[in-house]
């Protein structure tokens, strides 16, 4: 695994190869989050994100994210059971 922070998903209603390559990273974020981990620590820990350096980008990269995981769990997913992958 890589060190590189990832680039943040599309906002857009299909399923992308982007989000097929983020499940797990979704689902580290949510877990995470419903934990009560703060978002700077997700950012860090999970996103490869450093806050510190430019906490407005970082925030916003995150509730990306954050938004993208959300979908996944309720439109996301079953476009991934339909298509078979």
């Amino acid at each position: 695994m890589t060190d590189e922070p990832y680039a943040p998903p599309e906002d857009v209603p299909v399923l992308t190869d982007r989000d097929r390559a983020y499940a797990s990273v979704y689902v580290q974020l949510l877990d995470a989050t419903a934990a009560g981990v703060g978002w700077q620590t997700v950012a860090k820990d999970v996103l490869k994100l450093d806050p510190r350096m430019d906490a407005n980008s970082a925030k916003k990269i995150f509730d990306r994210f954050h938004a993208r995981a959300d979908w996944m769990t309720r439109v996301g997913y079953k476009l991934l059971l339909k298509s078979g992958r």
